[in-house]
């Protein structure tokens, strides 16, 4: 009988057939392990991309993901393995792709009419326009050009920008479509990476893979963090520490959100490791167990059950965990920290709320982590700094100062976002025309993801992203009756997540940095491992039908398709924003040499670097700043240096004089400035002005490119030496005094240029509005009062609050430049009366709360010779402030004045008990009662 013939690559050595891998799964296995080695370095690099916080490396993480996402791509097709894709394709993956497409659309140029009806910078256009025209009418600028020949002499013989030349918005959704294009490509990359981990890490092994190395990572820089907390000198392996960095991440918020991630994953560890011990039912069936007759019983159970379960990898990570939350906690980040602490429970909640056994054991757990947490904190000296930054909490509720909520409440009432949003990654361009004008540190880092999504990409992207992470909930609720298969993933998940959920309402900002690529590993992991009960069911049935579980349908067409598109989207997304990546990356090359300008070379003066730059970079508008800046500190280095200062220059007029800005005002205000004798330096130097003439072009070309950037205008505005023309020059200036209230002190250094260079309308206006918004700032104003500013125009600048007018007036009366002619209705003291004879005394009167306050209203009322009122307010005063004997002098003298000898003697008796070595108090006792002991 003949034998049967054998199949390809089958063997018969008395064992049943296997099949021999063809070269094209062998191919497909390749790529398979290539992009896990690639994804993986990306996970251990990721923080290092993130906490420096450049460029440079965020150009490395697009291409970097792109490979990533092409390994696994092949790996897809050479494996034949088609039903991976299938769970990718579902409504979170979707909602992201959404988000993209929306960020993609804002970049994409659009007519006019539509761009005015839909676009926010439209709106702030029209503003911008408006404020222009009225400086237009009010002011009495003069264009040197036609005003003053000798000026325009004077500046270098180079192209000019033409005059007509007016800074305009971008006609496009965003309000900077390069920070949005750039901002696009890294989110793509994430999304990028989301898809290729969830075909490189299917299944049980790729799971342990993911898990082990994003553990293993997180726990190295954990321990890199802590040493670097406790180490003497600060050391760091960053170039540019800050007070708050740990480890490899510049801010104290980034840390515990990787250091969360890192702690799910080695709890997921921790659960699939105590499920699968295959030697614990066993001992457990020769062990004696105590009767559970009460609480205390089994709690005494459960605790002797865990410790016959602890063996050496159960308590590696346990204390891997310890270790990793001393980290987050160390840190010192507050939002960290709660949400730390928040993710714990919630996950003991969710993945153990069904098993009480479990239940009290991970308690058992969480209770000894939190006493060895404790220990190490003290030990390490941390907890006394760990302490005292969450004592700041309760201080912020108390005095309701948070600037966050007002920093959100702002980002949310300006309606000019909710239709099309300001743009992916423009939440720092679009705050600036909502920004109110008060003080407050949070400005730069008051991020709330959900805010910023509403924010950027309006009220649809906002629907988009919560009905996608909505269905991801949905999901992880619905995985709570799981198989084994994912015991590592969910209880890894639902930590993660939690964490960096909460710590992001406050913390982090929408676009995904590297720092979070192992979150979207393991979200994109869990889609494709978690089965829902129903498909579980399907899946069983069909396999009873069939009595096989390796044929599985083909996906459809449309599923195909939709996979096809998803891929094609990213790569659209990573490659209309890589060459704005190469723009900000070169960019943060030369402003490393403009931050470095003061390390100068060997023979002690600056040269200017050379770079070497792509000519399509040049057009970069971020490239064109940096430019302009280094051309500036070549002006100020140059200027400083120069043999044309005449010898008898003060020190310091000379220092004032020698900023670009106060350059520009004084060539700009020609012979009608106050500083035109400066003018004879510019014409022995003429080559300095073409520096200010070439950093004027490139400030414009970046002032082209966002409106409400104020950097540009504000580097327009220190190089305009009457090259531009009206209309640009105003709107520029309209630009700073909408778009630069957070920078009142920018906005007071336009004002008082302004006013050097005859410009006074404006320079008064701009002064107006930077006090206005932060009166605690009125101080600043006082150089001026007597050379810039006359009595009415400091009246006009001041905000309409008596108690800052009444302390500006109490100032100018003190100065001791105006004591040498009173009579000089110029002087700082004949203006500072003036002003206080304006001030309404009741409505200071209403305004007072402190003793300081009450003495600012005796002095006020003195002043307007109401000595009834004066002697309440010090009263008021003594009353606020009990324990300050001058101010019961400062009373006695004035009811010495008025007659009430007394009285006075009481006070200066009180004062002398207060302070009895006092030889002044005594002697006007003496004076007023001899008799008096």
């Amino acid at each position: 009988m003949p034998k049967p013939p054998k199949s390809r690559g089958s063997t018969n050595i008395g064992q049943s057939a296997v099949e021999a891998p063809t070269p094209l799964q062998v191919g497909g296995l390749a790529f398979l392990w290539t992009g896990r080695v690639l994804c993986l370095a990306l996970f251990a690099f990721s923080p290092w991309l993130y906490g420096m916080v450049t460029w440079q490396l965020q150009v490395w993480l697009v291409p970097w993901a792109a490979l990533v996402l092409a390994t696994a791509g092949v790996h897809l097709v050479l494996a034949r393995q088609s039903t991976y894709a299938r769970p990718l394709i579902n409504p979170f993956t979707a909602s992201l792709a959404v988000l993209l497409i929306l960020a993609l659309l804002q970049t994409v140029p659009l007519p006019d009419g539509i761009w005015r009806r839909l676009a926010s910078g439209a709106t702030f256009d029209r503003e911008i326009g408006q404020l222009a025209a009225e400086y237009a009418s009010q002011s009495e600028t003069m264009s040197p050009k036609s005003a003053d020949p000798q000026i325009v002499e004077l500046l270098p013989d180079v192209e000019l920008l033409p005059d007509t030349v007016s800074i305009e918005s971008p006609r496009t959704l965003s309000v900077h479509p390069q920070q949005t294009r750039a901002s696009s490509a890294v989110f793509a990359a994430a999304l990028a990476v989301l898809v290729a981990s969830g075909i490189l890490f299917r299944g049980q092994l790729g799971n342990l893979l993911l898990l082990g190395s994003i553990a293993v990572v997180s726990l190295a820089h954990t321990l890199l963090g802590l040493f670097q907390s406790i180490v003497w000198n600060k050391w760091t392996l960053l170039e540019m520490p800050t007070a708050t960095h740990f480890s490899t991440f510049v801010s104290r918020n980034s840390a515990p959100q990787y250091i969360a991630i890192g702690m799910g994953a080695a709890i997921g560890l921790l659960v699939w490791w105590t499920r699968t011990k295959s030697n614990a039912a066993e001992e457990k069936r020769y062990h004696v167990r105590y009767p559970a007759i009460n609480a205390v019983a089994r709690l005494r159970r459960r605790l002797e059950e865990l410790l016959q379960d602890l063996d050496l990898m159960s308590t590696v990570l346990i204390f891997a965990i310890t270790f990793m939350l001393v980290g987050a906690i160390a840190a010192a980040s507050r939002g960290g920290i709660l949400a730390c602490i928040f993710a714990i429970f919630i996950t003991l909640g969710m993945t153990l709320s069904k098993r009480s056994g479990a239940f009290l054991r991970s308690a058992g757990i969480v209770v000894l982590m939190g006493f060895v947490g404790t220990i190490l904190l003290t030990t390490l000296e941390l907890d006394i700094q760990v302490l005292e930054r969450m004592g700041t909490i309760s201080a912020e509720a108390h005095q309701l100062n948070n600037g966050r909520l007002d920093v959100w409440k702002m980002a949310v009432s300006e309606p000019a976002y909710w239709a099309a949003g300001s743009g992916l990654g423009t939440f720092h361009f679009g705050i600036l025309p909502c920004y109110s004008g008060f003080e407050s540190a949070w400005f730069y880092h008051a991020e709330n993801i959900f805010v910023e999504l509403f924010f950027e990409l309006g009220v649809l992207g906002l629907l988009v992203g919560l009905s996608g992470l909505g269905w991801l909930v949905w999901r992880i609720m619905d995985a709570r009756t799981k198989s084994s298969r994912n015991d590592m993933l969910y209880p890894a998940i639902v930590f993660a997540l939690s964490a960096v959920t909460l710590q992001s309402l406050v913390d982090f900002s929408l676009i995904i940095p590297a720092v979070f690529l192992p979150l979207a590993a393991m979200v994109g992991c869990f889609m494709v491992d978690i089965v829902p009960p129903s498909q579980r069911r399907q899946r069983s049935a069909r396999h009873a039908a069939t009595h096989t579980s390796e044929e599985v349908k083909p996906p459809q067409i449309a599923l195909r398709l939709a996979s096809v598109g998803l891929l094609v989207l990213i790569a659209i997304g990573m490659l209309q924003g890589f060459s704005s990546l190469q723009g900000f990356a070169a960019a943060e090359a030369i402003e490393r040499h403009v931050d470095n300008w003061d390390e100068v070379a060997g023979d002690g003066v600056p040269r200017m670097p050379v770079l070497n730059l792509q000519p399509r970079l040049l057009e970069h508008p971020e490239v064109a700043i940096q430019l302009a800046r280094l051309e500036q500190k070549k002006f100020e280095s140059d200027l400083n240096a120069s043999s044309a200062w005449p010898d008898n220059t003060p020190a310091e007029l000379k220092k004032m004089l020698q900023t670009p800005a106060a350059a520009s005002a004084v060539v700009r205000g020609g012979e009608h400035s106050k500083l035109a004798a400066s003018l004879e330096i510019y014409r022995h130097e003429p080559l300095l002005l073409e520096l200010l003439v070439r950093s004027s072009q490139r400030m414009q070309t970046a002032a082209n490119a966002c409106a409400l950037d104020w950097r540009p205008s504000w580097g327009l505005f220190q190089s305009d030496l009457g090259q531009l023309s009206d209309a640009t020059r105003y709107r520029n200036y309209a630009r700073l005094a909408l778009f630069a209230g957070h920078l009142p002190r920018l906005q007071q250094s336009v004002g008082t240029n302004a006013l050097w260079a005859g410009e006074r309308r404006i320079g008064l206006d701009l002064w107006r509005r930077a006090l206005t918004g932060n009166p605690t700032l009125s101080q600043n104003v006082l150089p001026l009062v007597g050379k810039l500013l006359d009595a009415d125009e400091l009246e006009g600048v001041l905000p309409p609050r008596p108690l800052v007018r009444a302390r500006i007036a109490q100032r100018l009366t003190q100065l001791k430049s105006g004591a040498a002619d009173p009579s000089d209705p110029a002087s700082p003291r004949s203006i500072g009366e003036k002003l206080v004879s304006t001030i309404d005394l009741d409505d200071l009167g209403q305004s007072a709360k402190t003793a300081d306050d009450w003495s600012l209203v005796a002095w006020a009322a003195e002043s307007q010779d109401n000595p009834t009122l004066a002697i309440e307010a010090y009263k008021q005063a003594i009353v606020k402030a009990p324990m300050d004997h001058k101010r019961n002098i400062d009373l006695a003298r004035l009811l010495v004045a008025r007659g009430q000898r007394q009285e006075a003697i009481q006070q200066i008796q009180i004062a002398l008990r207060r302070s009895p070595l006092n030889e002044q108090y005594q002697q006007l006792l003496d004076e007023l009662d001899p008799s008096a002991p």
